[in-house]
């Protein structure tokens, strides 16, 4: 491709020179000075976060989990005052979309954008024509964007959309060296024509025109806008437009191909044991130094020689314990109405509540549980939601959100991937790695994939957090991986 430049309205694939010296003209960007070239203002490890995709234009929505047609909803040019009003339209319909936005002049608008659960894009800092600036001057313009989202939001921006749609090679260079992808689309509203209007004519034209290509699609990416004025007709055929591709089957997609409502892991709950368990039956007792394995060989239920009963990451560190140390030779029992004790001789020193269970099990999640008839009657509530400092992540091991809905695992190939119930992938490092993968939470604050390579481990992935020692790493029930430092504070967190 040899310095392509591409605008596109509807359809169509043809540059349009006067639409785009009106749309110039209309922004006002024509006369917009360039940021200077120099090294990006922000971490190494907010592009370092992004999950891969392809080099080079993107134009059709990603495919869903649930299969079939597919739709993305994406606004350019905010945040802007309408901001609210959009949110309030998606939120009804509880689906996702992106935001391609440039340096904002509405900064908490932003932030509200993201704390709903949207995606995060990147529009350049100052919506200049890319082509024909210099690699380093493209940089610039991308980085403007990935430093002021990062500032605000404390998230990566890891999807990219040139201004009008117009790119060369040095755009698509620029795009992958900041891990980002190149989204453009292919069903266009031009409701960035209506300059403000609410008429009845602009709310029909942006409608019909989302419509009237997008059913002909069956992976669509629609071009809205979101500009520093309001945009009461984008508001008003936004419902209409939904309301048609809900009705013709289309499952609405963020950028990322992530799908259902916003800050949430979609899928059925797992409950308190998430997947397999192992279950130990009542009138068990387990003396001083016995154990049980949850399934996958990731967590232990021991009954220690000090008289403490605990649950913990197989060679690793504590989740939970009956802290009752102290009482040498005590031993465990599951009765048989159902409670889990404590006994030092004669005498409980610990006790679960409630009666009436019939299996004392140990999730996959590293949470264990009474239950009764798949209820549950007691839980220890330690399930596996934050690495820490030291932590491993083996092969088929998880760390899962609070409410068991999410889950970080070590896959078999090598990457890490945050997954919903449904399988959805939320999130991924993307790392291809077949011999015998991990990832470790290292005491520079960075997490490191590594695999054995002639009996030696060699990192393949880093997150490149190493100014941020003993920090943690939390699953949240969001749907994000949170970084946080020693004293808690938020540095980090997933698109």
């Amino acid at each position: 491709m040899k310095n392509p430049t591409r605008k596109l309205f509807n359809s169509s694939r043809t540059v349009l020179a006067a639409s785009l010296v009106m749309a110039l003209s209309l922004t006002g960007v024509a006369a917009a000075s360039l940021y200077a070239v120099g090294p990006p203002k922000y971490p190494s490890f907010v592009t370092a976060m992004c999950p891969p995709e392809p080099t080079g234009p993107l134009e059709a929505a990603p495919t869903a989990i649930e299969g079939g047609r597919t739709v993305s909803l994406t606004f350019d040019d905010g945040p802007g005052p309408s901001v609210p009003a959009i949110m309030n339209v998606l939120n009804t319909y509880h689906i996702r979309a992106s935001w391609l936005n440039d340096d904002t002049h509405y900064p908490s608008l932003m932030t509200q954008e993201f704390n709903a659960g949207y995606l995060m894009g990147n529009h350049t800092g100052n919506h200049h024509l890319l082509t024909g600036l210099t690699l380093g001057q493209q940089l610039a313009e991308i980085d403007r964007t990935i430093a002021r989202t990062y500032g605000l939001t404390k998230t990566s921006a890891c999807v990219f959309r040139p201004p009008y749609g117009g790119f060369d090679n040095n755009t698509i260079k620029a795009a992958a060296l900041r891990n980002s992808g190149m989204w453009m689309w292919n069903d266009g509203t031009g409701d960035f024509l209506a300059q403000g209007s609410g008429s009845a004519y602009w709310v029909r034209h942006i409608w019909t025109s989302a419509v009237g290509t997008g059913l002909k699609l069956s992976h669509v990416v629609i071009l809205l806008h979101d500009q520093h004025h309001t945009m009461p007709a984008t508001v008003a055929a936004l419902p209409i437009i939904i309301q048609h591709f809900l009705a013709h089957g289309y499952t609405f997609v963020d950028l990322l191909g992530r799908s259902g409502a916003p800050n949430t892991c979609p899928g059925t709950n797992p409950g308190p044991l998430a997947g397999a368990s192992t279950s130990i039956t009542s009138g068990t007792t387990l003396a001083s130094g016995d154990s049980r394995v949850s399934p996958n060989g990731e967590f232990t239920l021991k009954m220690g020689s000090d008289g403490n009963l605990s649950v913990r990451i197989t060679d690793g560190r504590t989740l939970w314990s009956t802290n009752t140390a102290g009482h040498p030779g005590a031993t465990a029992t599951f009765t048989g109405d159902g409670i889990l004790k404590v006994n030092d001789g004669g005498t409980t020193v610990w006790s679960s509540t409630g009666t009436g269970a019939t299996s004392l099990n140990l999730g996959n999640n590293g949470n264990l549980a009474t239950m009764q008839s798949g209820t549950v009657v007691w839980q220890s509530n330690s399930i596996w939601s934050k690495m820490l400092s030291g932590d491993t992540l083996r092969t088929g091991w998880s760390v899962y959100s609070a409410n068991g809905l999410c889950s970080l695992t070590q896959t078999s190939s090598g990457a890490l991937r945050l997954r919903s119930p449904n399988g959805m992938t939320i999130w991924t490092n993307g790392v291809s790695a077949s011999a015998s993968p991990s990832t470790v939470m290292s005491r520079t604050g960075s997490l490191i994939t590594s695999q054995l390579v002639g009996g030696v481990s060699r990192a393949v992935w880093n997150s490149q957090m190493t100014m941020h020692p003993q920090d943690s790493m939390t699953v949240s029930s969001t749907g994000h991986l949170v970084f946080a430092t020693l004293g808690g504070t938020t540095f980090y967190q997933t698109p």
